[in-house]
């Protein structure tokens, strides 16, 4: 595989006009989506197999930067309503201080149904 954003096994193996990039599958796989058959994306050069890789895989190591160590807070403000995305939080106290001042402010500033 070539996990270089600048592409030089890609290119040194004269890779052009390529459909699906190492960057791509590894995006894919983090959105939770539907991986293509492995014939779109698996290459043969010389005896050996190889996945390419494009510029596009900076984009990829930078949404795993933010994504790592993350926590995403979901609620709901009634049981019959579905989970939304209410933030997102470095650490799991974060998130829990950011869940309970939610809940004072509803309790307190807002009419609870």
């Amino acid at each position: 595989m070539d996990f270089d954003p600048q592409s030089n096994l890609t290119t040194c193996f004269g890779a052009e006009d390529v459909d699906v990039t190492i960057g791509e599958l590894m995006m894919n796989v983090i959105e939770d989506e539907d991986l293509p058959e492995c014939e779109e994306y698996i290459w043969e050069r010389n005896g050996v197999d190889f996945i390419p890789s494009s510029i596009g895989l900076s984009a990829v190591e930078a949404k795993l930067r933010l994504e790592m160590g993350t926590v995403i807070i979901f609620h709901k403000h009634k049981a019959s309503h579905p989970y939304h995305q209410h933030g997102r939080a470095n650490t799991l106290r974060q998130a829990v201080r950011s869940i309970r001042g939610h809940d004072r402010w509803q309790k307190n500033g807002r009419k609870i149904n």
